[in-house]
């Protein structure tokens, strides 16, 4: 079977493999998609997950697909290769931005596990990677809807912010750390949700090799002044109002502080997935309500009854809009 993506060009061989699929990712980005697009194939997970972000995935994951076997992933310190290999795989389906090798490759030929590679350079990328997983699930049909599915939300949310003005883009930091001072570097897989969202990252591209995650100083926030603050931990967000020099800033004066959804997982990063196409949806209706009167919940609602096959009713909604600061 042979993978070839390329910008927004999909060519795939069709399947060969009698087998009845089995796949696991080599990061937690592919086995959100491979979950998506035929969770009975996926046969491992790369993380084990507690407390808050295992009751999300019970809300709204498959229970028996959520009590697969973890194997690890390439950016976790590495995969169990006797786990994966009691898995008995077809395939392990990686994504580029990881650049670490899994395993030996005369090991998987003798198992018989075939390697696909996807492209994950943009989040444009998507549509093509969700076809490919189609192709290794035998799922070609249902993996084309998703496809056109986030082709769409892509094209909709470009409309209506791609042609602002790059002097009325609303400025962003970034708080990824429990105490905010830490961020992520833009022009990386960590910025995707608040570039797409139209809003400029106000910590440059990063210089040092390899290197998206930086620490920053209360004085550097200061001096970026960013219009809007968007928070991943959430006691850090319940108490930025009283946090010397953070009261200081007008996003938080003005209540331009968001906290990041993270049902089921984060919609910013960590891990980085395909969430991220809801955050950056997300993220431009508070940076641009007037361009979305209809705020984030339908877009959200069509996410989840698209890629998790999920419909959210009340408590599943609460789960997303717990804090007044991400309600629709």
């Amino acid at each position: 079977m042979t993978f070839l993506l390329a910008g927004s060009t999909f060519a795939a061989a069709p399947p060969t493999d009698p087998r009845p699929p089995r796949l696991i990712g080599g990061h937690m980005s592919v086995s959100w998609l491979i979950y998506a697009v035929a969770p009975d194939t996926l046969c491992a997970w790369n993380n084990a997950n507690v407390g808050r972000a295992l009751e999300m995935q019970k809300l709204f994951v498959r229970p028996d697909v959520l009590a697969k076997e973890v194997v690890g992933s390439r950016t976790m310190g590495g995969m169990n290769t006797e786990s994966l290999l009691l898995q008995k795989p077809t395939a392990i389906i990686l994504a580029d931005f990881v650049r670490r090798e899994i395993m030996s490759p005369s090991l998987l030929k003798n198992a018989n596990i075939e390697v696909i590679n996807l492209k994950f350079g943009k989040l444009e990328d998507y549509p093509d990677s969700l076809r490919a997983i189609g192709q290794a699930a035998h799922a070609p049909e249902r993996a084309n809807r998703l496809a056109k599915f986030v082709e769409n939300l892509l094209s909709d949310l470009h409309q209506r912010v791609g042609s602002i003005p790059d002097k009325q883009r609303v400025k962003v930091y970034y708080a990824s750390s429990p105490n905010g001072m830490e961020t992520a570097a833009g022009n990386t897989v960590h910025d995707y949700v608040i570039s797409y969202a139209g809003g400029v990252n106000v910590f440059p591209p990063g210089s040092a090799l390899n290197k998206v995650r930086f620490k920053v100083t209360m004085e550097q926030i200061l001096e970026y002044n960013p219009d809007v603050i968007i928070v991943n931990d959430r006691e850090f967000a319940g108490k930025i109002r009283s946090l010397p020099g953070w009261s200081h800033l007008p996003a938080v004066k003005n209540g331009k502080v968001y906290l990041i959804p993270d049902a089921p997982v984060s919609w910013m990063d960590r891990p980085v997935s395909m969430f991220q196409l809801l955050g950056a949806w997300w993220l431009a209706t508070k940076l641009y309500p007037e361009k979305f009167p209809e705020g984030y919940r339908p877009m959200t609602e069509k996410f989840f009854a698209n890629m998790l096959q999920v419909k959210l009713d009340a408590e599943k909604w609460r789960m997303i809009a717990t804090d007044p600061q991400v309600s629709p």
